[in-house]
């Protein structure tokens, strides 16, 4: 068994969960990327019987395919990756906006070669999602989510300033 490594970026949104994923579809678009899907997971869930239990939830499916496309030639295993995902949930009244980050990608299918390409996709992820993050004391915080598993799960919660 291999270790895995799970890297999750996750940020209070200032809008609503429809209106944060509405501005997201727009940016995916606008940086030439492709919304393959959009899923409104709560209403999925009130149409299987599950009412009133889950909080406004949606899921996006996308990726740039000639991006994804350059990953999946240097290893076909990262296919299960992609494409890429956006989640946005409310609980307890915040709406949080999560990615993963795609430099976790380069550890688990060794994508190294590919390093520069994955940067790329992260940076572009993490100015959209600083669009959108709640700002506090005069600064721009994400919080970055890792758990690694090795033999069991190590949780570690990392906060990054970003400037």
């Amino acid at each position: 068994m291999q270790a895995t490594v799970e890297n999750v970026f996750t940020v209070k949104s200032i809008h609503s969960v429809k209106d944060t994923m509405d501005l997201i579809e727009k940016d995916i678009e606008e940086q030439n990327g492709i919304v393959f899907v959009r899923i409104d997971q709560k209403k999925a869930a009130e149409e299987a019987g599950v009412i009133g239990q889950l909080d406004d939830t949606e899921l996006i499916l996308f990726g740039n395919p000639k991006v994804g496309t350059q990953l999946m030639v240097a290893n076909g295993s990262v296919s299960i990756e992609l494409p890429l995902r956006a989640s946005c949930w409310r609980q307890n009244e915040t709406v949080y906006l999560s990615f993963r980050n795609p430099l976790a990608l380069e550890i688990q299918y060794n994508l190294s070669s590919k390093k520069d390409v994955l940067q790329k996709m992260t940076d572009n992820i993490i100015q959209m999602m600083k669009k959108y993050e709640v700002i506090s004391n005069g600064g721009s915080m994400l919080v970055l989510h890792i758990h690694i598993g090795i033999f069991g799960i190590l949780l570690l919660h990392a906060l990054i300033r970003c400037n």
